[in-house]
C-alpha cells in the first residue's frame, strides 16, 4: 500500500508541536510571573522550567499533547467565526451569495447567544474585521471570489464530476468540498504536497490566531485588576490585536488557497 503522507507530518510539527511549545512557555513565564505558592505543581513547573535534559522529553510530549488540544480549540473558535463571518472558502470563491454573520437560517435563541458570545471572545479580530472588513469593505481583498471565466470552468468541472447526482450547486457545496478533497487526493499526485502544505499552514496561523487572542485577553485581565490602562497597556493591547487580527487574514488566506489547490486538482485531473 502506498503511504501518502509520513507518519508524523509537517501539520504534526507546525499544526501541534510549535504550538505547545509556545503554549508550554507562555504556561512557564505566567507561573513565574505569577510566583505560585510552594505545591506539587508548583515544584513539577520548576523542574521543567530548569531545561535540564531530563526535562526535554516531557516539554515535547505536553507540548505535543497541548497542541491537540489548542487546534481543537482553535478550529471550533477561530475557523467557526470565520466560516460564520465569511462562509466557507469552497462557497465564495465560486459565488458572491454571502451571509451575515447573524444570520442563521431560523436557528433557536441559543445560536445567537453563541454567536454573540463568540464574537466577544474573539473581540481583537472581530472589531478590526467589522471595520475593516464589512464597513470598509476590504473583505474583498481577502476572501475574493475567483474569475468569472475561471470560477465558471471550476464549476463546469465539478458538476460533470458529480453529474450522476444532478443537484450540486455552488452555493451549497461545503458538503460536495470533502468528495472533491478526497477526489483530489486519490487522482492528482503533483497537487498533493501542495495540498498538505496549506493545511499545515493554515492549521499553524488559526492556532497562533487563538494564542495571541488569548495573551490579549490575559493582559486585558492583568491590566483590569492589577495595573490599570495606563499609556504602555492601551498600546500593547493595540498592538496584540493587530497581531492577532494580521494572524488570523493569514489564516483566511491560506484556507482560500487550499480549498482552490483542491479545486484546480479536480478540474484538471
Amino acid at each position: 500500500m502506498e503511504l501518502k503522507q509520513n507518519p508524523f507530518s509537517l501539520y504534526d510539527f507546525l499544526g501541534y508541536l510549535i504550538p505547545g511549545l509556545l503554549f508550554v512557555f507562555g504556561i512557564l513565564v505566567l507561573s513565574n510571573h505569577l510566583a505560585l505558592p510552594s505545591s506539587p505543581l508548583s515544584e513539577q513547573l520548576q523542574s521543567i522550567n530548569d531545561l535540564t535534559t531530563s526535562s526535554y522529553i516531557p516539554i515535547i510530549l505536553i507540548a505535543y499533547v497541548s497542541g491537540h488540544f489548542l487546534s481543537y480549540c482553535s478550529s471550533m473558535t477561530i475557523e467557526r467565526y470565520s466560516e460564520w463571518t465569511l462562509g466557507f472558502p469552497s462557497k465564495f470563491l465560486l459565488s458572491d451569495e454571502t451571509k451575515g454573520y447573524f444570520d442563521i437560517g431560523g436557528k433557536s435563541w441559543i445560536h445567537y447567544i453563541v454567536r454573540f458570545a463568540m464574537f466577544l471572545a474573539l473581540l481583537p479580530i472581530s472589531i478590526p474585521e467589522l471595520i475593516l472588513g464589512k464597513w470598509l469593505s476590504l473583505r474583498t481583498s481577502y476572501a475574493k471570489r475567483l474569475e468569472e471565466n475561471l470560477s465558471t470552468l471550476i464549476n463546469k468541472r465539478l458538476n460533470a464530476l458529480i453529474n450522476n447526482t444532478g443537484n450540486y450547486s455552488s452555493n451549497t457545496n461545503d458538503g460536495f468540498f470533502r468528495y472533491f478533497y478526497h477526489y483530489a487526493v486519490e487522482n492528482s499526485k503533483a497537487h498533493l504536497p501542495k495540498m498538505q502544505n496549506y493545511v499545515a499552514l493554515f492549521g499553524f496561523l488559526r492556532t497562533l490566531t487563538l494564542l495571541s487572542v488569548s495573551l490579549f485577553w490575559v493582559v486585558f485581565y492583568k491590566a483590569f485588576c492589577v495595573y490599570g490602562f495606563n499609556t504602555h497597556i492601551i498600546t500593547l493591547l493595540i498592538l496584540l490585536s493587530v497581531i492577532s487580527f494580521i494572524f488570523y487574514l493569514s489564516f483566511v488566506k491560506f484556507y482560500r488557497r487550499f480549498s482552490l489547490e483542491v479545486f484546480m486538482a479536480v478540474s484538471v485531473c
